[in-house]
């Protein structure tokens, strides 16, 4: 069976063919307004940035220095230390966990998108935040999510 190619010829617009010239297109890349921060909320950045840091800092420091080497010793001894292990698996996915929330919180601002309730979009209050700087919900979604 032979293929067959089919030619397409485009036409030019009318616009083109009469030599007018077209505005250029564009970018498909919203652009987001960045809005200047209140003291307040360049205060919670900050303690956000610090909470990030302070957690890497951690969670690092544990994964590669705090593991203790598996000893040789009578089985009393070998579960004390899984059991030492596995306390600092937790405490490391905890961190972790706050990690991932003071990102998210640090990526809300750069969508202009801190401090809005995910739930119903009304204003999270200012003293929720520095209670939590991480919050997601207003109080009355947070009881409701509960």
């Amino acid at each position: 069976m032979k293929k067959q190619h089919v030619k397409i010829s485009r036409k030019k617009s009318p616009k083109k063919a009469a030599g007018k010239k077209h505005a250029p297109r564009k970018s498909a890349v919203k652009k987001v307004k960045i809005m200047k921060l209140s003291p307040e909320f360049q205060k919670l950045k900050n303690i956000l940035v610090l909470k990030r840091n302070d957690l890497m800092k951690m969670v690092l420091r544990k994964k590669h220095n705090d593991l203790p080497e598996i000893e040789v010793g009578d089985e009393g001894d070998t579960a004390v230390q899984s059991l030492e292990r596995e306390i600092l698996f937790e405490l490391t996915d905890n961190e972790q966990i706050m990690l991932e929330k003071t990102e998210e919180a640090l990526a809300k601002f750069e969508s202009n998108r801190y401090g809005i309730c995910e739930s119903c979009n009304k204003s999270i209050p200012v003293k929720r935040l520095k209670a939590m700087a991480w919050a997601r919900y207003c109080i009355s979604c947070q009881n409701k999510s509960e």
